[in-house]
């Protein structure tokens, strides 16, 4: 039915409009064919030397971090960056009327799988909780807050109850179906037209966790969803606390609800089988819930403090603190830092909020040991590998991220660190020194986090930051910046053909990723440009959270007095090519205008940090200023699309 009107809606748009055109201006003639890349960057010998100058804009590499959401937003757009983006999630409704269209879809595809979701917007909250002032100072802090609000109104709209029988969403969307083959990792179109091409016409469905005190039967826990939905609504009601109080509260409570969900009924997505968890398991397999039961309960208590920040935050008490304490208890080890294991996130804020010694070694022996080069305290401990250019290599797959993860906790510890030095006792030295609170350690937790942020900005010889340098990716894996709905050659052909072409095509990506980061290289910093090894090439949602705080760790650093107070130019979209430049552009595409002040959006200069973020206004574009900064109709491509999905929702089709 829906690749019926799809197929009459396309037949007339694809008279009327443009040619498309392949391949960005530019970005063929600097891109070999051969998609197997040797690294050409430096062998590191010795210790690792902090430069004494920023070697990368910094700025820019933490502006391009939060560009790279825009591409994977979802929903009616509050205002619009990329010419190659639009409205999406269309159909977007669970099955007790929840609007489930915000937030952001996962990778390439359009999943909102509730574990790397729910621990994303947490990460990214964490950021701003954490390096405030930096992201102020870099005309960030409007921008962040809009992701932290896109994130908790998608939270606040899953939880749903009739008075006995509560219910959270923990997947949204088919990845695949049982007898059917892949769905939504079948379509490789663009995101907008998803209701229209869909594999089998079968639409995104909700799964849902349970659970009820009056009827233990129908109790289907999901501790360690609920548990990160928990803890990124506290830590967004934190951050919403001035500026919308009414939010805040609103987050606070929804918080609490979901902590209670998660502690009442315990359990994990993993033990069930209902297609979307069965599906979710299979690519984000949850290894235990403790730790977001844990996660979720430190954030709780820091969000019932007045005015929480990390310089004030130390010995601080609530009702949720000694549960916090007796959820990480439980926990054993951490060797990671990620989605699936939060054990280090919980041990870094119970350091930040307590002092307590024990928390910072357990990072120590567990973590910072493993990765940092130095002798670890617990001879036991299995080191990370290093590639030869420097990259702490924990696994293939994500292998940027994890190191992005741990040098973003380790930013936050150094600067807890920093202010419990001068209050320790005397008496006190060699257990603090052993547990690493000392200048000599929290060094080299910074040494190890500018290292890897500088090796994946362009110290192997190339960066993996898509738009960043001369040298990176340019063919991610991600399918709605080589098939978007202002450039989509094969529209009209099925979706094995368009999967075929995305898959083995040389063509790089037809709009510029700006932002993303991949799953990295080999284990000697080789690296394979091929949408196909999806290993290295694939982008998601949760490789960019950590990261972005780690920028922001390391130009704090450099503005710290210690480093000798260096300023930063806070950077804007001016001379980034966001697609507002080709043919279809300004047929098929709204384009958002921006107010002339804005310095943020547009080439205006920064007089102020005012008119940043989701503001718009009257006024001259973004994109280089370039264009007449008038908003754009809908194409007739466009228009046909909507009414396509219209029909769909009225259950009408063409035969």
């Amino acid at each position: 039915m829906i690749r019926s009107i799809a197929a009459a809606a396309v037949l007339v748009a694809a008279a009327i409009l443009p040619a498309p055109v392949l391949a960005q201006k530019g970005l063929e003639a600097t891109h070999s064919n051969e998609p197997f890349i040797n690294a050409t960057g430096p062998i590191v010998t010795g210790q690792y030397q902090i430069p004494l100058s920023p070697r990368y804009d910094y700025s820019q590499a933490l502006h391009m971090s939060y560009l790279f959401y825009h591409s994977q937003i979802s929903g009616k757009l509050k205002h619009r960056r990329l010419a190659w983006r639009d409205d999406s999630c269309f159909l977007c409704k669970g099955d007790y009327g929840e609007d489930l269209s915000g937030a952001w879809f996962e990778a390439a595809n359009t999943m909102k799988w509730g574990l790397p979701l729910g621990w994303t917007a947490q990460q990214l909250n964490w950021n701003v909780w954490q390096f405030k002032e930096t992201f102020a100072a870099m005309n960030q802090l409007e921008e962040s807050l809009f992701w932290v609000r896109q994130g908790a109104e998608y939270f606040i709209n899953s939880y749903t109850t009739d008075g006995s029988l509560e219910r959270l969403v923990g997947v949204f969307g088919l990845s695949e179906v049982s007898g059917q083959g892949d769905i939504d990792f079948g379509y490789f179109g663009p995101a907008e037209e998803y209701e229209m091409w869909v594999p089998k016409g079968i639409q995104r469905k909700a799964a849902y966790c349970t659970g009820s005190k009056n009827n233990a039967t129908a109790a289907k826990g999901c501790t360690d969803i609920a548990g990160d939905y928990s803890a990124a609504l506290s830590s967004a009601s934190i951050l919403f606390r001035d500026s919308d109080p009414a939010f805040a509260t609103k987050c606070l409570d929804m918080a609490k609800t979901l902590y209670n969900f998660a502690n009442n009924y315990r359990g994990s997505y993993a033990s069930y089988d209902d297609q979307g968890f069965k599906n979710m398991k299979k690519w984000y397999p949850s290894k235990r819930f403790t730790d977001e039961l844990a996660l979720a309960s430190i954030w709780l208590h820091i969000a019932s403090q007045p005015n929480p920040t990390p310089k004030n935050i130390l010995g601080t008490t609530s009702e949720y603190l000694p549960i916090a304490i007796a959820n990480y208890a439980v926990l054993n080890d951490f060797g990671e830092a990620s989605w699936d294991e939060t054990g280090a996130e919980v041990a870094a804020l119970l350091y930040i909020v307590t002092g307590t010694y024990k928390y910072m070694q357990d990072l120590r022996d567990n973590l910072f040991d493993a990765y940092l080069d130095v002798t670890p305290a617990v001879a036991s401990l299995k080191k990370v590998p290093r590639t030869p250019r420097g990259l702490a290599y924990y696994e293939l797959w994500g292998s940027l991220s994890y190191s992005a993860n741990v040098a973003m906790i380790g930013f936050s510890v150094a600067e807890a660190i920093d202010r419990q030095i001068p209050t320790i006792p005397a008496a006190n030295q060699t257990a603090a020194t052993r547990a690493g609170i000392s200048k000599d350690y929290a060094r080299e937790i910074r040494r190890f986090g500018i290292q890897q942020i500088n090796y994946i900005l362009g110290d192997c010889g190339r960066s993996w930051v898509v738009g960043f340098g001369n040298k990176f990716p340019r063919l991610p894996y991600h399918k709605s910046s080589y098939n978007s709905l202002i450039d989509y050659p094969l529209r009209n052909r099925t979706q094995d053909v368009v999967g075929d072409d995305f898959l083995k095509s040389r063509t790089p990506n037809r709009f510029i990723l700006y932002g993303a980061i991949g799953g990295g290289p080999n284990t000697d910093d080789s690296y394979y440009d091929d949408r196909e090894a999806y290993q290295y090439t694939e982008v998601t949602q949760d490789y960019n959270a950590g990261w972005t705080g780690a920028l922001a760790g390391v130009i704090g650093y450099y503005m710290s007095a210690d480093a000798g107070s260096i300023s930063f130019k806070p950077f804007s979209d001016c001379t980034l090519d966001l697609g507002w430049n080709h043919p279809n552009a300004s047929e098929a595409t709204r384009r958002q205008k921006w107010a002339s002040t804005d310095c943020y959006h547009t080439c205006a200069p920064c007089t102020g940090l005012s008119g940043n973020g989701s503001s718009s206004g009257n006024g001259t574009n973004g994109n280089g200023g370039r264009g007449n900064g008038q908003r754009a109709n809908h194409s007739v491509n466009r228009l046909l699309s909507s009414i396509a999905v219209v029909l769909v929702c009225l259950g009408i089709a063409f035969f």
